[in-house]
């Protein structure tokens, strides 16, 4: 049985699911976790959702 990766979330242009290996950066921001990922299916710079 295959294992699912875990994810980021969904791409928010392409709606593909962008595994925790695509990761950039993580931060903070006003206390908020937020990350920037690349997508693999529209190799964009994301924010995923």
């Amino acid at each position: 049985m295959a294992q699912r990766q875990p994810t980021l979330g969904e791409c928010p242009d392409c709606e593909a699911a962008v595994p925790e290996g695509a990761l950039l950066i993580r931060y903070r921001r006003n206390g908020w976790p937020a990350v920037f990922a690349e997508c693999p299916d529209c190799g964009g710079v994301v924010r995923p959702t």
